[in-house]
């Protein structure tokens, strides 16, 4: 009687330690992140039916043994499985800008990079200011033509380019030797791209909307579309019949930056107001395109004029 009761006494105790350490194991394992490896594994329902040997040992099912709730299994997003930012969320681009006109953008500022490129001393006296907001209003649109669905020019190359030229404008935010002589060759590879020449670019990780391309400069490109184009070219009857097609082309540049500026990854995204704003910006701008392809110039007045009140409200409420 003695022996027995030891025997039952040590086989309590094994079960006991045995328990234990099944549980201290688990408790491990749940606290660990998931691999890629092991993540489809984790997702897999538990078996139904346990061994004999392991029922035996735990009086049944193991699972009532066990404290607490079972972590939940969280799948990924599709943009986090793709590698892509988490504000890289749809966008009807084609109805908003024609593939044609981002192409048409991208040629503009390589013209408009000439003077700044043309020698050291023009990109220190502060053209390499230019050339930095130029850089990143290409890299741009570069990545609008990466997500377009009837583009076809650069389709292929276009989410490298984006981040090239996105890399180009930082760097030459510095205006010495070294800043401009990387700056030229980048410059280089937009005027090898727009002959039709192929360029290699390094494979790259997309990139937020807010690492492409700054807020502020988003906004300086705005400015400078409204105070250089739209507000002159309108000014009179004159001016809007020999600059009709350019209206019609900022109106529509206009329109994508401003849907980009609502994007997650700016500051203030989720300010209910700037939202607004950059919704009006867009609409204004939409307004703009309609009537200039209807030649209706008192209506293109109004909403440039309605347009500048929008950004004059936001840089009063964000100044």
């Amino acid at each position: 009687m003695s022996g027995m009761l030891k025997d039952s006494s040590f086989y309590i105790f094994l079960r006991i330690i045995t328990l234990s350490v099944m549980c201290a194991w688990a408790s491990e394992v749940n606290a660990q992140p998931l691999s890629a490896s092991n993540a489809h594994a984790a997702g897999t329902p538990a078996p139904q039916k346990w061994d004999a040997e392991t029922e035996r040992l735990f009086d049944g099912d193991p699972r009532r043994r066990l404290q607490g709730t079972r972590p939940e299994v969280k799948k990924l997003s599709t943009s986090q499985a793709n590698g892509s930012p988490e504000d890289a969320r749809p966008i009807a681009w084609g109805p908003l800008i024609p593939a044609e006109f981002v192409e048409d953008e991208i040629k503009t500022l390589y013209i408009a990079m000439q003077k700044p490129m043309a020698r050291i001393g023009s990109y220190k006296s502060g053209g390499y200011q230019t050339v930095s907001q130029q850089f990143a209003v290409v890299a741009a649109m570069f990545q609008i033509l990466s997500r377009h669905s009837t583009a076809v020019r650069w389709k292929e190359i276009a989410a490298p380019a984006s981040a090239h030229f996105s890399n180009a404008s930082r760097q030459a935010q510095v205006n010495n030797l070294q800043a401009y002589e990387s700056a030229k060759r980048s410059y280089d590879d937009l005027g090898q791209l727009i002959r039709g020449e192929r360029v290699e670019f390094v494979p790259a990780s997309a990139l937020p909307w807010s690492e492409i391309i700054e807020l502020p400069q988003l906004m300086r490109r705005l400015q400078q579309g409204y105070a250089e184009g739209l507000r002159p070219w309108s000014a009179d009857a004159e001016e809007f019949e020999k600059n009709q097609l350019s209206v019609i082309h900022e109106s529509r540049i206009h329109a994508a930056l401003a849907e980009i500026l609502q994007q997650p990854s700016y500051e203030l995204n989720d300010d209910d107001e700037y939202q607004r704003h950059g919704r009006r910006l867009k609409s204004d701008s939409q307004q703009i395109l309609q009537s200039a392809q209807e030649s209706n110039l008192n209506q293109v007045q109004r909403f440039v004029g309605e347009l500048n009140k929008t950004c004059s409200r936001c840089h009063e409420d964000y100044k």
